[in-house]
């Protein structure tokens, strides 16, 4: 491969690469490095090895979301009367007497 269809290679690859954060590309790159044994090989293992831990972020950000209204359970405030804690206390009590 001459100097050129190097660096043609290399501007390809780099556009190909390029939407994925910094951090994951790495990690990515890491993992290509272990499972290929050709250079033709490197760039469509980084892409697919970033594109699932992009995946994988993207779902965990997702589940961190609070639930829409229509998903949640709505607490109605009990508020006891004057005397109401303490006669539940005294039932429990006596509950776990017998």
């Amino acid at each position: 491969m001459s100097e050129a269809e190097r660096t043609e290679w290399l501007m390809v690859a780099a556009t190909d690469l390029a939407k994925f954060p910094a951090d994951l590309l790495a990690d990515a790159c890491a993992a290509a490095r272990l499972v290929c044994q050709f250079p033709g090989q490197i760039v469509p293992a980084v892409a697919k090895e970033a594109s699932e831990r992009l995946a994988l972020r993207s779902r965990t950000i997702e589940a961190r979301q609070p639930l829409p209204k229509s998903h949640r359970i709505e607490h109605h405030g009990w508020k006891p009367e004057p005397g109401e804690l303490d006669r539940i206390k005294r039932e429990v009590a006596e509950g776990l007497g017998t």
